[in-house]
């Protein structure tokens, strides 16, 4: 994972994605993430399992953050207060919108108020030139990201990894998107999915028919334990096997 996200799985990723490999087993399924976020799983995923792969966000910032990585655009090497002040004020979605919103915010929280104090500039560029090398040695890897909603799509065949703004947790961010964000209806479309599909969500709670596959206790940006799980549902192919 190139940078910190709210609500990302950055220090969890890797573990995540060989689960969802095991989980998968001799298939080779195309990869959807509607969720992209920061792409921590995925592209752990993508890096030990190369294959066809997508994404989504209704983020306009994130999309274009990533078509640019895609197309080689790398983030600036500073981010000055004024610099951050300019982009959070700027409502026009851009890479090195994202790039500041997140890099040079407390815990990765989408303007979540500037993290460096005067006196900090060395530290600053260090951590900067650090998520930009990051961001480079990913680059190869990412996969198309739109910009759009899961309810809009209809997958069939796939490999779907899901990590939804978890229900009665503001821990995403306090974003239009995450309030609006209904949960019995993603839950209803995942299970509908699973039918056609290997679906794999990334939650502490589900409803019933979903059976957790993994789980483990994680302290997560902030100090607050988290015990992260991933479900199935029940009449999933994976137990076809």
């Amino acid at each position: 994972m190139p940078l910190p996200y709210q609500g990302g799985k950055q220090r969890e990723a890797f573990e995540i994605a060989r689960r969802i490999l095991d989980l998968e087993g001799d298939r080779r399924l195309p990869y959807f993430e509607p969720f992209a976020g920061m792409l921590s799983v995925g592209l752990c995923l993508l890096q030990q399992s190369p294959r066809p792969a997508r994404a989504l966000d209704l983020n306009p910032d994130v999309t274009a953050f990533w078509q640019a990585v895609k197309d080689g655009w790398l983030p600036p090497v500073d981010v000055t207060k004024e610099d951050y002040c300019r982009l959070r004020d700027d409502k026009v979605p851009s890479a090195e919108r994202l790039f500041a919103s997140v890099a040079a915010s407390y815990y990765g929280k989408l303007f979540g108020g500037y993290k460096w104090k005067d006196g900090q500039e060395v530290a600053r560029r260090n951590c900067l030139a650090n998520y930009r090398r990051k961001i480079a040695a990913v680059a190869a890897l990412v996969p198309e990201v739109a910009n759009g909603c899961y309810q809009d799509e209809d997958p069939i065949g796939m490999l779907i990894y899901a990590d939804p703004p978890y229900a009665g947790n503001n821990f995403h961010g306090r974003t239009r998107e995450f309030f609006q964000f209904d949960s019995d209806r993603f839950w209803a479309t995942m299970q509908r999915w699973s039918d056609s599909n290997i679906v794999i969500v990334s939650e502490q709670i589900a409803p019933d028919g979903w059976v957790v596959m993994w789980e483990r206790p994680v302290v997560k940006f902030g100090g607050r334990l988290f015990v992260e799980k991933l479900f199935v549902h029940i009449d999933s192919c994976i137990f076809d096997l």
